[in-house]
């Protein structure tokens, strides 16, 4: 038991958070290996190791380049990975601003400020940078094409408009004379008879009264 306390306290482990156990340093560097490395459509391997802030940690500290941050304002690097990790440092330290001059990643991965900025131009005036990255216009184009969009709706020809539809004409309904409600309510069985003779004589229930009352009329006539 000593023994086994004695190499889980070594330095080759230490206490995850999301696991609850000690656990080595190479086994987390290879849980966010193979999590990285799967196929974008299958599901992660380790989930609970997805985004952990101490796996994170951990790859730095086996990350042959060492990071270093400055005090004060400079050139920024925002596309590093690691520049979520030294703004949360530089938060911890309550720094108001940082930069990555000093660093050793810096000249590596230059930063793209000015990428950035040279990219973002206005596409019709090519001077202003436009208001945001999905945005090809500036400010001042934006508005003067919502104008010249806005001034031809108002010039557009008559021809061009939607002519008025004209109102449907409603269908003149049978004559109420004509339209007759029978209620079988009260004699069921006789509404099952009318509907077993219409389906021998393949005639609809409505057929198979009209033939039936024609029939009567004939018999009271020929009496």
């Amino acid at each position: 038991m000593e023994e086994s306390n004695a190499i889980l306290g070594g330095p080759e482990y230490f206490y995850c958070q999301r696991e609850h156990c000690r656990l080595q340093y190479e086994a987390c560097l290879k849980r966010q290996k193979v999590n990285e490395e799967r196929h974008p459509f299958l599901p992660v391997p380790f989930p609970s190791c997805a985004n952990c802030p101490q796996g994170l940690k951990n790859r730095l500290m086996k990350n042959e380049e060492s990071m270093k941050l400055s005090r004060g304002k400079g050139e920024r690097n925002i596309d590093c990975k690691h520049y979520d990790q030294c703004l949360s440092d530089a938060a911890q330290k309550d720094w108001k601003s940082f930069n990555c001059e000093g660093c050793s990643l810096f000249a590596k991965t230059p930063p793209v400020s000015m990428k950035i900025e040279s990219a973002r131009l206005c596409k019709i005036c090519g001077e202003r940078p436009t208001l945001q990255p999905s945005s090809p216009y500036c400010g001042h184009c934006l508005s003067e094409k919502s104008k010249a969009a806005r001034k031809g709706k108002q010039t557009a020809p008559a021809s061009q408009k939607t002519p008025p539809q004209k109102p449907q004409t409603p269908k003149p309904s049978p004559k109420p004379e004509t339209i007759i409600s029978i209620d079988f309510r009260g004699y069921p069985s006789v509404f099952k008879d009318i509907e077993k003779l219409a389906q021998e004589e393949v005639r609809s229930i409505s057929e198979e009264i009209i033939y039936m009352a024609k029939h009567y009329v004939e018999k009271a006539r020929a009496a």
